[in-house]
């Protein structure tokens, strides 16, 4: 976790495009991994868990936004008539 924090540390703190992904990228690996760092945790159990979790809230995600920008964000039908140039 040492190293990982110091790799992380070093994106997140320097110039590049992808900085401001890096942190949250981090707390993702410290949710993943933090819990199955104690004494007699199942680790391989917690963490494949956790990760189906944060899969299933993030397919979630994406779906109800596919539905929000279709009922929102629907092409509209071009108008017909006098007011439509030619």
């Amino acid at each position: 976790m040492l190293l990982t924090a110091l790799l992380f540390g070093q994106g997140i703190f320097s110039d590049a495009p992808t900085a401001k992904c890096l942190s949250s990228a981090f707390v993702a690996i410290i949710v993943l991994v933090g819990g199955s760092m104690g004494e007699g945790a199942d680790i391989t159990e917690k963490f494949v868990m956790r990760v189906i979790l944060i899969s299933a809230a993030a397919v979630y995600i994406v779906a109800a936004l596919r539905v929000l920008d279709r009922i929102f964000f629907a092409p509209r039908r071009p108008m017909t008539g006098s007011t439509q140039k030619r």
